[in-house]
């Protein structure tokens, strides 16, 4: 016999191959039984088989889940997102989704159904069917957090697989009520600055109302050398101002660069610039509470009344 053919088919699949595929090459259902009989070929699941002598590999395994899975069926979830990005997301499972009308029972796979996979979610990426990166973090964020849903975003922007714009129109097309992922995948949104659900700059804005600071100026304007910047509040009697950092305007590697050159001229020019994230806001109101006070203390002598939200800051400590 003549086996050029089946490695042919079989190396790119990890040393997967499925019985349909055998049929191809030529071999009958009686000669696929003898190979599995003599050792060349190793059953994997239902109609998918190994051939003798590949290296096992969690790759492996998801190649053979999405041949057993049928024609429709693609690596998904954290599966999916471990195959994009194996050099920063690791992980043992194996999943796959299918079209709800299939009914897949693999040993060791978790199967997922629906009816709602359309086209752009749809990849081939190495050979292999899997969701695309948008759609796969959203599904994977039935099982990880927010933070690490959020971390593997960040790695795909910054590895050109996708980016904030097409993750944050991806979720808002696939929203709907009970979807899994998609409040994990807002949450992850939210922390960077995408959508007005959280309302940073107002966040922001009932703080430092509740702090007791005298009201900011809102779009500063500050001119250095020629050239005007815009800061989104700032205390013009101590020189200090505060931004509101969003990955939709600061995410990017050119952003950031001009970010620095920004921020480094605005300090020169003798205002200091304090930034702040929407997840910081979100979960540490009294140590930004407490960096700003300071900053206006130290700058003006001003000393505004520590606000009963924040017991954990004493006027001694804040002031």
């Amino acid at each position: 016999m003549d086996f050029r053919p089946i490695h042919n088919i079989a190396a790119p699949q990890c040393g997967q191959i499925t019985r349909r595929q055998l049929g191809v090459v030529g071999l009958s259902h009686r000669q696929v039984d003898l190979m599995v009989e003599r050792g060349q070929l190793e059953a994997v699941h239902r109609g998918v088989f190994r051939l003798a002598g590949s290296v096992p590999s969690w790759r492996a395994d998801v190649w053979a889940a999405v041949l057993a899975g049928g024609p429709l069926a693609h690596a998904s979830h954290r599966s999916a997102i471990g195959w994009w990005a194996s050099d920063w997301f690791s992980t043992e499972i194996v999943e796959l989704v299918t079209d709800a009308t299939a009914h897949v029972r693999c040993h060791g796979v978790r199967s997922h159904r629906t009816n709602d996979l359309p086209v752009a979610d749809r990849r081939i990426h190495r050979g292999l069917a899997v969701t695309s990166i948008e759609r796969s973090l959203i599904d994977a964020g039935r099982y990880l957090s927010a933070r690490q849903i959020g971390e593997a975003l960040d790695h795909a922007v910054r590895d050109g697989l996708t980016t904030y714009g097409r993750f944050e129109q991806r979720v808002s097309e696939l929203a709907r009520r009970g979807r899994n992922g998609i409040g994990t995948a807002r949450l992850v949104l939210a922390d960077r600055g995408f959508g007005d659900g959280f309302g940073f700059e107002k966040a922001m804005r009932g703080l430092l109302r509740d702090a007791g600071l005298p009201e900011p100026r809102r779009e500063f304007r500050v001119h250095v050398d020629g050239s005007r910047y815009r800061v989104d509040f700032a205390f013009p009697e101590a020189m200090v101002g505060i931004e509101c950092d969003s990955t939709r305007w600061h995410g990017l590697a050119y952003q950031r660069e001009a970010d620095l050159v920004r921020q480094n001229r605005i300090q020169n020019a003798g205002l200091l610039l304090l930034r702040f994230t929407v997840a910081r806001l979100r979960t540490d109101r009294a140590g930004i509470l407490l960096e700003i006070a300071q900053a206006v203390s130290r700058r003006s002598g001003f000393e505004p009344s520590v606000p009963a939200a924040f017991p954990d800051v004493s006027p001694r400590q804040a002031w």
